[in-house]
């Protein structure tokens, strides 16, 4: 499956060049570098913090690492500035003359109440706690299965997964994109016995992956047989994918989980402490210096999931 997402990506940079109207992602890093200066000197942090994001994965798809980290260097920047400006103190109010008193307007009779209208507005982002998922209480094991949506934000990168119960919230199993579409209805395969959970993921603010609804069922059937958790967490090298845009067709960006980088977890470079009874994993060094980590085992599979500590971008890592 990453192999395929890899050459559709491949496929789609060689045809930039012969598209009407197409630009490189070294032309979209630079008009996004420029859209997030522009917003910075606005003070509009959020968009200036977005722009230089994207600038930033432009540069990573480019292979241009110093164009790349000069990007993270400017988004580091905005933080900070949105960090000081949230701490100055408020600037003082103008003097207002005092108001001259007014006469007493005379009674008027109540008005009539209006009735509320119970059709809810179209085209409105979700707010939290809207989401809605329909799912059977019981599945037979061996048996695909269906779940119901309603509720999604309506951004490209809304996601549903359906994991054990149990399973840290940066983590996940099968899933599937809702496309920009406020409800949909999607078909998961088959699972082994267990108690389950279906989890829904709006991709903002800030692509954080923040669950905002769950609901749990059971798979029916005899349980297999599970060994110990590990006390420790495998050293050596694993594959960590990043919940970042990337250039389609058109020149512009969508939302995919892509392969971002190999680590090699307990070198020198990405040294970790592990806690098994907490299941946390904790960088002490390296580039994810300070992030926090849920690991999780499957049997003796391992898995981490922790947000990227210069932006909070969500980072999933299995070993290869």
């Amino acid at each position: 499956m990453n192999h395929c997402r890899s050459v559709m990506l491949s496929l789609s940079l060689a045809l930039l060049p012969s598209l009407a109207q197409a630009i490189t992602p070294v032309q979209q890093a630079a008009a996004f570098l420029k859209a997030g200066d522009s917003a910075l000197a606005a003070h509009q942090f959020a968009a200036a913090e977005q722009s230089y994001q994207r600038a930033a994965d432009a540069f990573h798809l480019a292979q241009m690492p110093t164009q790349e980290a000069a990007a993270y260097e400017k988004l580091a920047a905005a933080f900070e500035q949105e960090a000081d400006s949230l701490l100055a103190p408020p600037a003082a109010a103008p003097a207002q003359a005092a108001p001259v008193p007014k006469a007493a307007p005379l009674s008027k009779p109540a008005p009539t109440p209006k009735p509320v209208s119970t059709t809810p507005p179209q085209n409105v982002p979700a707010a939290r706690g809207s989401v809605t998922i329909t799912v059977p209480a019981q599945v037979p094991a061996g048996k695909s299965f269906p779940v119901h949506v309603s509720g999604f934000a309506g951004d490209p990168g809304d996601w549903v997964t359906v994991v054990p119960v149990g399973t840290p919230d940066k983590l996940y199993d099968q899933y599937f994109y809702a496309n920009s579409k406020r409800e949909m209805d999607f078909t998961f395969t088959p699972l082994d016995p267990g108690q389950y959970e279906v989890k829904v993921f709006f991709d903002k603010p800030n692509f954080q992956n923040i669950v905002q609804a769950r609901r749990t069922f059971t798979v029916t059937g005899t349980a297999k047989a599970k060994g110990p958790v590990p006390a420790s967490l495998p050293r050596g090298i694993y594959q960590c994918f990043l919940y970042a845009p990337h250039v389609n067709f058109s020149g512009g960006f969508t939302m995919q989980l892509e392969p971002f980088l190999d680590i090699n977890l307990g070198s020198a470079e990405f040294p970790f402490r592990y806690d098994a009874a907490a299941g946390k994993l904790n960088f002490t060094g390296g580039l994810f210096n300070g992030a926090v980590a849920d690991a999780f085992f499957r049997g003796k599979s391992p898995a981490i999931g922790f947000h990227r500590p210069l932006d909070g971008t969500l980072v999933n890592c299995w070993p290869r």
